[in-house]
């Protein structure tokens, strides 16, 4: 998805502060508000808690996952946008895999 598919699936109150001015980029991506309204748009359900698959048939941990664990599929999109800005890749690139 594009930045700016990913920034029209942000309901409006979300995207806005309190006194009505729009939010940055940088303050949307790292709030985990924004990727839990982006999360239930796309319909995103669960995940490994360890390698983040987004099915358990494709754990790469235990090739059908048997950890206990699952996360929500936002945290681990939101956690992978992180890694990947830390790897010196653009919000762009990151959004360009989802």
């Amino acid at each position: 998805m594009t930045t700016q598919e990913f920034i029209q699936k942000i309901p409006e109150e979300i995207r806005l502060h309190q006194l009505g001015h729009c939010k940055s980029l940088s303050e949307l991506v790292l709030d985990p508000e924004v990727w839990k309204a982006v999360s239930k748009k796309e319909g995103w359900k669960g995940a490994c808690g360890y390698c983040y698959a987004s099915t358990i048939q494709k754990c790469i941990k235990y090739q059908v996952c048997k950890n206990s664990e699952v996360i929500d599929l936002w945290q681990a999109h939101m956690h992978d946008m992180i890694n990947a800005l830390i790897d010196g890749k653009s919000l762009e690139e990151y959004l360009s895999t989802l």
